[in-house]
């Protein structure tokens, strides 16, 4: 799945990070990295359920949610 697939994967989930901007932004962080993330040419690849434990992982528990205020 590409960026914004995965974004919208976690927009139906109620995750944050529901835009391809978040999701770069977490890849360019280092809170999704290989091989949860495959960069193939100017694309991404994602393997959604990884990069969700990824991200949880990475991300401190006052912040995970849905995002929802």
């Amino acid at each position: 799945m590409n960026l914004q697939a995965y974004a919208n994967h976690r927009k139906t989930l109620g995750l944050r990070g529901q835009s391809h901007v978040a999701v770069l932004n977490a890849i360019n962080d280092g809170r999704l990295y290989p091989p949860a993330v495959q960069r193939q040419g100017r694309n991404w690849v994602i393997d959604p359920e990884l990069a969700d434990q990824q991200w949880a992982d990475a991300t401190h528990p006052a912040e995970r949610g849905s995002g929802h205020h």
